[in-house]
């Protein structure tokens, strides 16, 4: 059997424990689920250190709370972070970066005239993070 170290097992406690948390009462989380009331406070109980939620419970929890503590848990083991998946509201999230690039180009142009306001430096922060943003989900997706 692969065990884990000690701080893994508490870290997913401790992330089990704000998911079912985000339900303000253990009641509430355990008529959210399949599981009885006792069996849900296992899952994050630090003296049962090897019972953790079944995968179908936590996705109910999660879907029902909006609460990822633990899917956010496991990402950052490998450094890694949830983002949110584009909509594409307003666009593709590629043509919403090249816009925010082209944009990017103006203030910076602007910004070498000697010409900035206070809201070009705020257009320029926003575009930076369009373009971290696409750049994360090109590289999720690789």
């Amino acid at each position: 059997m692969r065990v884990f170290e000690e701080k893994i097992y508490r870290g997913l406690k401790a992330a089990t424990l704000d998911l079912v948390d985000a339900f303000g009462f253990l009641k509430r989380a355990a008529a959210a689920s399949r599981v009885s009331l006792q069996m849900l406070a296992t899952y994050y109980s630090p003296h049962h250190p090897q019972t953790f939620m079944p995968i179908d419970v936590m996705i109910d929890l999660m879907r029902k709370s909006g609460d990822l503590s633990p899917l956010e848990y496991i990402a950052g083991l490998f450094e890694k972070e949830l983002t949110d998946k584009p909509t594409g509201e307003a666009g593709s999230h590629e043509e919403r970066t090249r816009q925010a690039i082209k944009e990017m180009g103006e203030a910076i142009a602007e910004i070498a005239k000697g010409e900035s306001e206070p809201a070009m430096l705020k257009e320029l922060e926003e575009a930076q993070q369009a373009i971290a943003n696409l750049l994360k989900t090109k590289k999720a997706g690789e």
